[in-house]
């Protein structure tokens, strides 16, 4: 009987054809009987800055179908801050806040270059605008109600229900400790 077929001889010309293959691709010379495995590219080194791990193709949804906002993920910040907002009862105050921050945007440049808020009355829901001249506060009367509107618009109906709109303030004559009681002087800003 021949040995030529015996499985137990195979495997071990196998195992020495790939031991001497890996040998010689070590050594730099290619391996030529296929049975080599395939090279190991060399390692990168440590970057910190490198990021770990994919990003997952599409977002986790609950059993109902919504979106899954787990810890890793806290949305944007603009949407926690309106939710806050909601939460703590914060509405009106924002609303009120934005309008006096944005009181050009709603009025207008050349308007809110001669006026501004002074104050806002939670109760009565009113807005005090104060003018440097008269004649901006007569002008501003007369658009009151276009000026409600617009309000209403940008930040919300139930914010102002009423304009309260003032001319410039005199300067006031009562300087020191000892001023003298009375009317003043009169018929200087008529």
């Amino acid at each position: 009987m021949s040995d030529s077929h015996d499985p137990v001889a195979e495997q071990w010309e196998k195992l020495r054809r790939l031991s001497r293959s890996a040998g010689q691709d070590a050594k730099g010379t290619a391996a030529s009987d296929g049975l080599s495995p395939t090279p190991v590219p060399p390692r990168t080194p440590y970057n910190p800055r490198r990021r770990r791990g994919r990003k997952p193709e599409k977002m986790k949804t609950r059993y109902d179908g919504r979106m899954d906002r787990s810890y890793r993920d806290p949305g944007q910040f603009g949407d926690l801050v309106q939710r806050e907002i909601r939460r703590n009862g914060w509405n009106r105050n924002f609303a009120v806040g934005t309008l006096k921050g944005n009181w050009a945007g709603i009025v207008g440049e050349d308007v809110a270059r001669h006026t501004w808020v002074v104050m806002y009355k939670e109760k009565e829901r009113q807005l005090h605008i104060e003018c440097d001249s008269t004649a901006w506060a007569t002008n501003l009367r007369l658009m009151q109600t276009m000026i409600l509107q617009t309000i209403a618009k940008k930040v919300g109906g139930d914010v102002v229900a009423e304009l309260r709109i003032y001319g410039p303030r005199p300067p006031s004559w009562r300087k020191g400790r000892y001023h003298v009681k009375g009317r003043g002087p009169r018929d200087t800003y008529g």
